[in-house]
C-alpha cells in the first residue's frame, strides 16, 4: 500500500535500505545513517563539514542550513524592497518631467505601482538600472542585519551514538585539512568525481534509485512497500520524524527535527506523518487491543 501523505522510507525497509547502501560503499552507508538517525536534510548531509562537528560536546551544529539561508534571503529582500520604495520614489520624483511628480510618487504604495509609473513615463530601463544599483550597494549591509535575527543553528546531540561519533571523528580526521567537507566526491573514485567538493544531488539520486531497484528485485514484499513512493534522501528525514512521533509525540518530533526555527511547528511536522491505509489499520488494531473488557 502506498504511503499517501509523504514519501518516507517504510520502517520495515530501513535495515534493508541501509544494508544495500553499505554494499555500495561506506560513503553512502555513513551519509544515509546520519539522515535516518537525525533527519538531516539533503543539503545538510551532502555539505556537512568538519567545522560543524564538535567532538568535545558531541554536537553537530548546522550553522549554514537551508533554514538559515532561506531566512537571510527573505529578510534581506524584504529590507531592500522597503528601502527601495523610499529611494525609488526619490528617483522618479526627480526623473519625471511633470510638476505633479511629487504627488504621483506619493500615491505609489508598493513597488509594482512604482514600476508602472516608471513605465508610464518611459523610464522603465533607467528605473530598473537604478534599482539594481541600489540592491548591489546595500546587499551586504542588509544581509548582516538579517543574520542578527536569523534562527539559531540546529544542534544535534550524538553523544548516545558511539558508532556515529566514531564515524564522524574518522571523517573529520581525514578531511578537515582537505577542504573540510566530510562527504567529498573524490572518495567515490569516479572519473566524474575527483574534487573535495560535496557530492552532487544527482549522484545521491542515482544511488538511491539503484538501492530501490535492488530492493524491488529481491522481494515482492519490498516492491509493494515502495509502490507509489518517490524515494529520495529527504525520505530518510521523513522516516526519522515518523519514528520519533510514533515513539513519543508529534511535538517531540517537531522539536527533534528543528521545525519552527527550533521551537517546534506541529503544522509543518504533521505533513511528514504517515496517513497510509496501512498506518490506519495499525492504529485501529492498537485501539482494539486497548479496549476495556465488556460483559457478555
Amino acid at each position: 500500500m502506498r504511503n499517501l501523505s509523504v514519501d518516507a522510507i517504510p520502517q520495515e525497509l530501513e535495515k534493508h535500505f541501509m544494508y544495500e547502501a553499505s554494499l555500495l560503499a561506506p560513503f553512502w552507508r555513513d551519509m544515509f545513517q546520519l539522515c535516518l538517525t537525525f533527519g538531516l536534510r539533503n543539503s545538510e548531509a551532502r555539505e556537512l563539514q568538519a567545522s560543524h562537528i564538535d567532538l568535545k560536546s558531541n554536537m553537530i551544529i548546522l550553522t549554514d542550513s537551508k533554514q538559515l539561508r532561506s531566512h537571510v534571503t527573505k529578510a534581506t529582500n524584504k529590507m531592500i524592497d522597503a528601502s527601495w520604495l523610499k529611494e525609488g520614489r526619490k528617483f522618479l520624483r526627480s526623473a519625471i518631467n511633470n510638476d505633479l511628480a511629487p504627488l504621483f510618487v506619493r500615491m505609489c504604495t508598493d513597488l509594482k505601482q512604482l514600476e508602472a509609473l516608471a513605465d508610464e513615463y518611459d523610464l522603465l530601463a533607467e528605473y530598473k538600472q537604478a534599482r539594481q544599483q541600489h540592491r548591489e550597494s546595500n546587499l551586504k549591509t542588509y544581509q548582516a542585519l538579517a543574520l542578527k535575527t536569523a534562527p539559531k543553528a540546529r544542534r544535534v546531540d550524538f553523544s548516545r551514538y558511539p558508532a556515529i561519533k566514531k564515524m564522524l571523528k574518522a571523517r573529520c580526521d581525514r578531511y578537515e585539512n582537505l577542504g573540510g567537507f566530510l562527504f567529498p566526491a573524490c572518495e567515490l573514485k569516479s572519473n566524474r568525481a575527483s574534487s573535495f567538493s560535496p557530492v552532487t544531488r544527482q549522484s545521491v539520486y542515482r544511488v538511491i534509485a539503484a538501492i530501490r531497484s535492488n530492493l524491488e528485485t529481491k522481494a515482492n514484499k519490498f516492491k509493494e512497500l515502495l509502490e507509489g513512493i518517490r524515494l529520495g534522501l529527504h525520505s530518510a528525514r521523513k522516516s526519522a520524524v515518523q519514528r520519533v512521533a510514533n515513539a513519543l509525540d508529534i511535538m517531540s518530533a517537531s522539536l527533534f527535527i528543528g521545525h519552527g526555527n527550533g521551537s517546534g511547528d506541529i503544522a509543518t511536522t504533521q505533513r511528514y506523518l504517515d496517513r497510509s491505509e496501512r498506518r490506519l489499520t495499525e492504529i485501529s488494531q492498537k485501539l482494539a487491543d486497548m479496549q476495556t473488557p465488556t460483559l457478555s
